[in-house]
């Protein structure tokens, strides 16, 4: 459930006259993508592998976390600063 909030929280923020004046773009939506990917795979990780323990840990050793964070983190530097 508190999966869900949080990403229904980010699309929120996303959509906000906050988020578009303070970053001069109306398409920061598109790092929604990334976030909703991210939560699923922590879900599927911790739910069906039952890898549950250090969230920090988790992230730095499974590959494909590890990318939907980088890809975030580009999405988020272009959409604010080209």
């Amino acid at each position: 459930m508190l999966a869900a909030v949080t990403v229904v929280t980010y699309l929120l923020f996303t959509t906000s006259d906050y988020a578009i004046a303070r970053f001069h773009t109306r398409y920061f939506i598109l790092t929604s993508v990334f976030v909703l990917y991210g939560v699923l795979r922590y879900l599927l990780l911790v739910r069906v592998t039952e890898k549950a323990g250090d969230p920090t840990s988790l992230v730095l050793t499974d590959w494909e976390l590890r990318f939907t964070v980088l890809g975030w983190v580009l999405a988020c530097v272009i959409q604010i600063y080209f």
